[in-house]
């Protein structure tokens, strides 16, 4: 019999405080928002910065 394997689950893909800042994907609120949230030398997932922007504008309303 052949054996199976599993593969691997992909890692998700990490950015730093700097490399959000400087993407034209965001919105100047949002680079707003994250300037003031997140921590530097912290890595974050796309998933982090979206539950992050989330969390920070519904505390504003």
């Amino acid at each position: 019999m052949a054996e199976t394997t599993k593969a691997a689950t992909p890692k998700s893909a990490t950015y730093t405080k700097e490399d959000l800042l400087n993407s034209p994907s965001l919105a100047g609120y949002q680079r707003d928002i994250l300037n003031a949230a997140l921590e530097d030398g912290q890595d974050y997932t796309a998933k982090q910065v979206e539950d992050t922007i989330k969390k920070f504008k519904g505390g504003l309303l």
